[in-house]
């Protein structure tokens, strides 16, 4: 156990006398903080859409309400004055603009062209601010779809039953689900997909996924310091147990201390996840140290095993979802994934 410790505190003090080594730890929160900050610094640079609800109909009128309330990654104004909002959108001060007919609850059956939609050519989010529009649309014309739908199979015909309420109930809870209009959004860059309203927290770049590579980098990193150590014959008086305890704490260390400055900076994010995420971060670097530990062992040559960790990192880059899912263009994909350790971590939070 003296042995234990001793060569526990010489290899960690050896790993934070590198100047590199501190430098990317102090960096990774010090870029978060800087990255949490840069949208407060910039209150102007929101999406703004405007909603214009021509008469009194009711549907549009929900319509309008509901999308003033929506909490989400644009803002929505609601506008009496139509010229006004031709204006706002022709001078820029609206990205684009939403005008719903008197007549929307009424249709139904025919939609086509509805909704008159104002924006610039160069606007290159309208698809996505079409989304929650039209989402918000389905739910509230889902009522009347639905109750004429049950009319015309006439199940209900030769009953006095009230089902109509007890539908409309029954509505409402399927809409409140977790899986009933719910938009999910892919963040490319780290973190994979994400589902979770993007105004909780100041940053919408997923950082997730790419501090889990760089928790799993780490322990590969350390094992190829072990190996080139070993090749020099560093360790040629360590035998048995002693051989595989140091080569352990060659990977785990650093691993380790990425893990703890990860969880700063998911942490100053706002996107630390309470008790989920240590127990997370555990089993990334359990898992990372372990894979690093066998890559050693089958590798044999730090050579051999550094020009390993740019295909392994290219592989995690692809089939971890962190730039894009690629199970769902690829099947044969989800079944790759498993090799790769960030996997395991960014699963806790799919």
């Amino acid at each position: 156990m003296r042995k234990f410790f001793t060569w526990l505190a010489m290899l960690t003090k050896r790993q934070l006398k590198s100047p590199l080594f501190i430098a990317i730890l102090v960096l990774i929160p010090a870029a978060a903080a800087i990255a949490g900050s840069i949208p407060a610094l910039s209150e102007g640079s929101s999406i703004i859409a405007g909603v214009y609800a021509d008469g009194g109909d009711p549907a549009a009128a929900e319509l309008s309400e509901n999308l003033v309330k929506y909490e989400g990654s644009f803002d929505f104004v609601k506008y009496d004055d139509l010229d006004a909002l031709y204006r706002d959108v022709k001078n820029t001060k609206l990205n684009c603009g939403y005008v719903f007919p008197n007549d929307l609850s009424k249709r139904t059956e025919n939609a086509s062209g509805s909704i008159l939609v104002l924006h610039h050519p160069s606007n290159t989010i309208q698809a996505s601010i079409n989304e929650v529009v039209y989402a918000e649309l389905l739910r509230i014309q889902g009522r009347s779809i639905i109750t004429k739908h049950v009319k015309s199979l006439g199940l209900f015909a030769e009953s006095d039953t009230e089902y109509i309420g007890e539908l409309l109930r029954l509505y409402e809870r399927y809409l409140n689900g977790n899986a009933t209009f719910k938009l999910a959004y892919h963040t490319y860059g780290a973190g994979g997909l994400t589902e979770k309203d993007i105004t909780e927290s100041a940053v919408s770049f997923p950082v997730r996924g790419i501090l889990s590579v760089m928790v799993f980098l780490a322990a590969l990193f350390g094992g190829v310091t072990w190996m080139r150590d070993r090749e020099k014959g560093i360790f040629a008086t360590l035998t048995g147990s002693y051989g595989s305890l140091c080569r352990t704490l060659y990977i785990l260390i650093p691993t380790f201390f990425f893990g703890i400055v990860s969880i700063f900076a998911l942490a100053i994010l706002g996107l630390y996840v309470s008790p989920v995420e240590l127990t997370a971060m555990l089993a990334l670097v359990l898992l990372s140290w372990l894979f690093s530990f066998i890559m050693t062992a089958v590798t044999r040559k730090s050579r051999s095993f550094s020009a390993c960790i740019p295909v392994i990192l290219l592989g995690c880059l692809i089939f971890c979802n962190i730039f894009i899912n690629a199970s769902s263009y690829v099947p044969a994909a989800k079944f790759v994934e498993k090799i790769f350790v960030p996997y395991y971590y960014l699963n806790f939070f799919s």
